[in-house]
C-alpha cells in the first residue's frame, strides 16, 4: 500500500498570475493530465524499467515553477491515478497489439515494490501541495483545496485497500471537505454513495471508514 508522511496544513504562497501566463499553465496541466492517462496502457523502457516515463514526468512536474492554484494536485492527483492503475492485476485497457506494463513486468516482485514506492512519494507531494493552499492568498485556493481533498478521498476509497494509515487518511480528507463550506454537495452525496457501495460489497475497511463519517442530510 502506499504510505502517509504528510499531513493537511502548513504555509503556501500566493500572489497573482496574469491571464495569458495563467491560460498557458492550463494547457500545459492539460496536455500533461492527457500524457498521463495515455501512459497507462504504454509499456516502461526495455533497459530504464516499467516507470521510466512516470518518473521523468515527476521529476518534470517537481521541478517546474507553478502558479495556479489547482496545477499541482491536479498532476498529482493524475499520476496517482495512473500508478494505483499499474498496481492492478489488470490494466483497465490496452492498446492493440501492444503488451502493457501488466504483461511485461507486473510478475516480478520489484515491479509492485517499485509501484508502492512512487505512489507514497506522489502521495505526499500531492499532501503537500494540498497543505500549502491552506495558506495561499489566491481567491480560489480554499475551494480548491476542498475539491482536490475530496477527489483524493475518492480515490483512496476505489483503488486503494484502505489500510488503516489510508483509512484515517481518508476521514480527515472528508472532513476537511465538508467542514470547508466549499466543498459541492453533489460531489459529498456522490462520494459517500460509493463509499456505501463498497461497504456494502466489501464490509471490513470500508464500512468502518462509512461507520466514522457524520451522516448525511436526510
Amino acid at each position: 500500500g502506499v504510505g502517509v508522511g504528510v499531513g493537511i496544513g502548513g504555509s503556501g504562497v500566493g500572489g497573482g498570475v496574469g491571464a495569458q501566463a495563467a491560460a498557458e499553465e492550463r494547457s500545459l496541466v492539460g496536455v500533461l493530465s492527457n500524457a498521463m492517462g495515455f501512459l497507462v496502457a504504454v509499456p516502461g523502457h526495455p533497459e530504464h524499467g516499467p516507470f521510466y516515463l512516470v518518473v521523468g514526468l515527476l521529476n518534470m512536474v517537481q521541478s517546474s515553477s507553478w502558479t495556479l492554484p489547482a496545477s499541482t494536485p491536479t498532476l498529482y492527483l493524475q499520476m496517482l491515478s495512473l500508478l494505483s492503475s499499474y498496481a492492478q492485476p489488470s490494466l483497465p485497457y490496452h492498446l492493440p497489439g501492444v503488451d502493457a506494463n501488466d504483461v511485461l513486468y507486473a510478475h516480478e516482485p520489484e515491479y509492485h515494490e517499485h509501484v508502492n514506492e512512487l505512489s507514497a512519494k506522489v502521495l505526499d507531494s500531492l499532501l503537500d501541495s494540498l497543505a500549502q493552499l491552506a495558506a495561499d492568498k489566491e481567491k480560489a485556493a480554499p475551494r480548491v483545496q476542498a475539491s482536490f481533498a475530496l477527489q483524493l478521498f475518492e480515490l483512496l476509497v476505489s483503488c486503494s485497500s484502505l489500510e488503516p494509515a489510508l483509512c484515517k487518511l481518508a476521514k480527515r480528507l472528508y472532513a476537511l471537505a465538508d467542514k470547508s463550506g466549499f466543498a459541492d454537495a453533489a460531489h459529498l452525496r456522490n462520494s459517500r454513495h460509493e463509499l456505501s457501495r463498497r461497504a456494502e460489497l466489501y464490509g471490513g475497511a470500508y464500512r468502518a471508514l462509512q461507520e466514522t463519517l457524520k451522516p448525511l442530510p436526510s
